[in-house]
C-alpha cells in the first residue's frame, strides 16, 4: 500500500526524511519482490533497480561516492546549497542497508532479472560497496568504527561478498580486516559495543546471517558469527521479560521504552523464531510507531533459516516464558568514546525489570552519538488490575 505505481517508489513512513519517497525503503522491497517472484513482482523490482541505479552518486572525487539517494528528488549535496552532512544531506549507512541487501538477490535470485536488470545491480551494488571504503571514523564527520556495530557488520559480508562476486582481492581483504578488527573488539567482553538496541541488535542478528551464508570462500566470518550469535543469544535471554514483551534497559539507541508500541527489528526476529502471538509487537501495524522499519521485515524471513538452526531451546522458550527472577551483568566498551568499558547491571522480576551502566564518555550518545536514543538507566514496569 505504500506503492507509488505513477514513480516507481515507495512513499515514505519515515517524516523525518526530504521529501515523500524512501529509497532504502524501496530498495528493501525490491529484495522482497525478487524473492516473491509473484504475477508484475519482477517487473516492479526491475524498475525500482532501474529507478535507483540512475539516482545513485557516481563521482568518486565526493565522500558521498556510492550512496543512493535517501529520496528520488532529493538534490546532490553541495556546500552552500544543501551542505554535505551526513545523516542529513546525506546517510553513509544507507550503502549498507541497500548493499547487504542486494547480496541477497545477486546470490540467489540473479536468473530471474533480465540481463540488462541485473547489469545495473551489479553495477550499483559495486559502487555501494566501492563507496563504504571511503569511510573512515573520524574523517569527514564519519562516526563509523568497529563499536558501531550494526552498519560495521553489514559494510565487512558486502566487501566479503563483492570482493568474491566481482574478482576484487581488496575488498575481500577489505571485509576479512574490518570482520577481524569487529570480533576482537567483540571478544573483549562477549557483546557488541553498540550494546542492547531493539532495533539494530536485530540488525546485526541479520547481518551474522549474511555472515554465515554470502562470506567469501575460505573467509573467516562465517567461523566468527557462529562465535558472536552465541554470545548475543546468551544476552538476549537475560535482559528480556516474556511477561512484559520487552528487553530491559540500558539501551544504546532505542526508539522507545515499550517494544508493544514500536515496531522494533528484534521484535521481527522473534516473531520469526517463535511466531508473532510471543513477540514484542504492537497489536496493530497501522499506526504503531517507528513504522518504516516494517519494510525490513522480510529480510528477516530471509534470513531466518541460517539463524534458526543456531538457536538454544532455552532461548526460544525464554521468548516465550519467563524464566524466574535474575540479576545479569556485562561489560561494554566503544572506543574512542568511552574512558573505560561500561558497567551493566539489570534486575529483573515478573513484572518489573531495572537496567543501568556505570559509563564515562568522551561524547554523550552511545553508538551512534544521538542522546535522544541513547538510554544508560531505564525502569520498566506492567501494573495488573
Amino acid at each position: 500500500t505504500f506503492w507509488d505505481d505513477d514513480l516507481g517508489y515507495l512513499i515514505t513512513a519515515d517524516n523525518t526524511l526530504p521529501g515523500r519517497f524512501d529509497s532504502r525503503q524501496t530498495a528493501w522491497y525490491a529484495v522482497g519482490l525478487v524473492a516473491r517472484n509473484g504475477t508484475g513482482d519482477i517487473e516492479k523490482a526491475e524498475r525500482i533497480i532501474s529507478n535507483l541505479h540512475k539516482g545513485q552518486y557516481k563521482d568518486p572525487t565526493k565522500i558521498w561516492y556510492g550512496d543512493i539517494q535517501q529520496a528520488p528528488e532529493e538534490p546532490t549535496p553541495q556546500e552552500g546549497v544543501y551542505d554535505p552532512v551526513p545523516y542529513n544531506s546525506y546517510d553513509a549507512n544507507w550503502r549498507d542497508f541497500a548493499g547487504a541487501a542486494f547480496v541477497i538477490i545477486l546470490n540467489d535470485y540473479s536468473d530471474r532479472l533480465s540481463k540488462d536488470s541485473l547489469k545495473e545491480l551489479e553495477e550499483m551494488t559495486y559502487l555501494l560497496a566501492k563507496g563504504d571504503q571511503y569511510r573512515v571514523g573520524g574523517l569527514n564527520g564519519d562516526n563509523l568504527y568497529p563499536y558501531y556495530s550494526n552498519p560495521w557488520l553489514m559494510r565487512c559480508i558486502m566487501q566479503s561478498f563483492c570482493g568474491n562476486y566481482f574478482n576484487d582481492a581488496n575488498m575481500t581483504k577489505a571485509g576479512e580486516t574490518w570482520g577481524t578488527q569487529l570480533y576482537d573488539l567483540f571478544k573483549k567482553y562477549d557483546t557488541f559495543s553498540e550494546f542492547n538496541s531493539p532495533t539494530y541488535t536485530g540488525v546485526d542478528m541479520f547481518a551474522l546471517g549474511l555472515w554465515l551464508r554470502y562470506a567469501a570462500p575460505n573467509s573467516s566470518l562465517p567461523i566468527y558469527a557462529k562465535d558472536m550469535f552465541s554470545n548475543l543469544m546468551t544476552l538476549t535471554k537475560g535482559l528480556y521479560n516474556a511477561n512484559l514483551k520487552n528487553f530491559a534497559g540500558p539501551f544504546d539507541r532505542s526508539y522507545g521504552y515499550d517494544m508493544n508500541e514500536y515496531f522494533s527489528i528484534t521484535a521481527a526476529t522473534i516473531w520469526g523464531l517463535v511466531g508473532r502471538e510471543y513477540a514484542p509487537m504492537p497489536k496493530q501495524i497501522s499506526g504503531m510507531f517507528h513504522t518504516a522499519d516494517f519494510g525490513f521485515g522480510h529480510l528477516i524471513a530471509l534470513g531466518m533459516p541460517q539463524i534458526a538452526p543456531l538457536i538454544e531451546e532455552d532461548v526460544l522458550d525464554s521468548f516465550k516464558t519467563y524464566p524466574g527472577s535474575h540479576n545479569f551483568t556485562r561489560q561494554a566498551f566503544s572506543p574512542p568514546f568511552d574512558t573505560y568499558p561500561r558497567n551493566i547491571s539489570v534486575w529483573s522480576t515478573d513484572y518489573l525489570h531495572i537496567g543501568a551502566e556505570e559509563l564515562s564518555n568522551d561524547k554523550i550518545g552511545g553508538s551512534a552519538l544521538s542522546v535522544s536514543a541513547f538510554n544508560p538507566a531505564v525502569i520498566q514496569w506492567y501494573v495488573r488490575e
